[in-house]
């Protein structure tokens, strides 16, 4: 069933995801238990143009939530929710202003976790980087969608008004290279992010962002730019703090259905106070400190429910770091739509259904059935009618063992034979027997043959008849194999008497 244990090993179309080996097949495995599944949300740096086309042509609850978000919120920066979302040829810069970008990622997070729930992939817990921690919120229930498009709406037109243009940097690796530069900056560098080990993130000034970038690069610390417009978690944000505490105070925060990993403190969350909200704008993100307590507590698979990978790897450097001599402890890391890779070169010739659409999302979900999570086969099979395939192609060719053409069992016939040494000839023909010796174990069979060789003119030799018996004959008629060797005996001792 949907539901048991058993082998499973699942795909949908040629979709691809994490960990199975860029094959997009994933291999069959032993299921011996559900997985305990936490959801990831990404932050700003994580959209793209067109981002959300394939998904909303084909994915119906998808659609009909981002069509909900888009409705709910109105236009941002003069364009509808669903242009910025998924027009392709939408510009780059604009996307990434953090006024679009924060209620961008929030609509298109929840619309892919309500997606995911609809089929029967449901979280154990939540978690989110950055702004996605607001999209978590939602997702685990402690706020409403319009609450948390609203917040994340006026949290991105507070940072995008009200702060200083910024810059962010990816750094792998060189702690001891990141703390001198972040300490020669004179404070307008800060670490931003710590998302595992060797794995932090910068944010300041643009000039201190670039020069930054320069130093690391000279020393051979891999660098990227985040597709963002502020310096966000650090000093930086400072100016809009108590707005955002305006603004917070102004929600409705429940406990979380879900429970709720905060990527501020690295603990559970069990309420989105004012004072939290404002916390997590301007302090550093702690995700790597976030999934190595998940990963202890017990949480095995970790889906990062955004358009692309951009988690994932600091997921396994921090579950491999939390248990280097297990792999990661048994830890599965995908993402629910991996999006576009150098192996994928001809993605513009796909179909939707295939880019980014509900195949590659099908496929995600198929991994997490391979796992052990039950599905519900009524959703997923919701719009669609099942045909029947043709069954094997036998050839009709009979390979049983035919019954012999001849009796497997057989009798024993007896003939007529003559003595050795003299030609076989009837027995009124041979004038020279007169008498007979007779003997066998059926005296009825001895005393027929007697009968027979009387009327011929054969006599049968008794006993202490005087003279000797023409021959010796052996009757050995229907008495068992043991009573004619007895016979035998008899015959011999009967011929030495006869014979002498």
């Amino acid at each position: 069933g949907a539901g048991g244990a058993g082998g499973r090993a699942g795909t949908g179309g040629v979709g691809r995801h994490a960990e199975s080996g860029g094959s997009g097949v994933p291999g069959a495995s032993v299921v011996r238990s559900r997985p305990r599944v936490v959801f990831l949300f990404p932050g700003q740096g994580a959209q793209s143009p067109g981002q959300g086309r394939a998904l909303y042509r084909t994915a119906s609850v998808f659609r009909n939530t981002f069509d909900e978000a888009s409705a709910l919120l109105g236009p941002v920066r003069g364009r509808p929710l669903l242009d910025w979302g998924l027009d392709p040829e939408v510009d780059p810069a604009a996307q990434a202003m953090t006024e679009v970008a924060q209620p961008l990622l929030v609509a298109s997070g929840v619309a892919l976790a309500r997606q995911l729930r609809t089929w029967g992939a449901e979280p154990e817990a939540v978690a989110g980087h950055s702004v996605g921690e607001i999209t978590a919120a939602c997702v685990s229930g402690a706020l409403t969608l319009r609450e948390a498009l609203r917040f994340a709406a006026e949290r991105g037109r507070l940072m995008g008004a009200f702060t200083e243009p910024g810059a962010m940097l990816a750094v792998r690796g060189g702690e001891e290279a990141v703390a001198a530069v972040v300490a020669g900056s004179g404070g307008s560098l800060s670490v931003a992010a710590y998302n595992g080990p060797g794995l932090q993130v910068l944010s300041g000034t643009v000039s201190a962002v670039e020069h930054a970038a320069l130093a690391l690069d000279a020393q051979g610390v891999p660098t990227r730019r985040l597709r963002v417009s502020r310096a966000f978690h650090s000093p930086l944000m400072r100016p809009v703090a108590d707005q955002l505490v305006d603004a917070a105070s102004a929600l409705a925060p429940q406990a979380p259905s879900v429970p709720l990993m905060s990527t501020v403190t690295g603990a559970w969350q069990p309420v989105l106070d004012p004072q939290y909200l404002r916390d997590h704008a301007e302090r550093p993100v702690l995700f790597g400190t976030a999934v190595e307590r998940l990963a202890r507590e017990g949480y095995d698979t970790f889906v990062e429910v955004g358009h692309g990978a951009v988690l994932s790897g600091s997921v396994r450097a921090a579950t491999e770091a939390y248990a280097p001599d297990e792999s990661g402890g048994g830890v599965t890391v995908m993402s629910a739509l991996p999006g576009r890779s150098a192996d994928r070169g001809d993605d513009a010739a796909l179909p939707d259904d295939r880019h980014g659409g509900r195949g590659d999302l099908l496929a995600t979900v198929g991994r997490l059935w391979s796992l052990g999570m039950p599905l519900d086969r009524a959703a997923l099979d919701a719009g669609h009618h099942r045909v029947p395939l043709p069954t094997y192609p036998f050839q009709r060719r009979r390979y049983w063992a035919e019954p012999p053409t001849r009796p497997l069992l057989h009798r024993v016939l007896w003939e007529d034979d003559a003595l050795p040494g003299k030609p076989a000839e009837p027995v009124e023909a041979a004038g020279s027997v007169r008498s007979v010796l007779l003997t066998g174990p059926d005296p009825a069979s001895v005393d027929r043959l007697a009968s027979q060789l009387s009327a011929a003119g054969v006599r049968r030799y008794e006993a202490g008849d005087d003279g000797r018996p023409d021959a010796v004959v052996l009757v050995a008629g229907p008495a068992p194999v043991q009573d004619t060797a007895d016979t035998l005996g008899r015959v011999h001792d009967a011929a030495l008497a006869a014979f002498g």
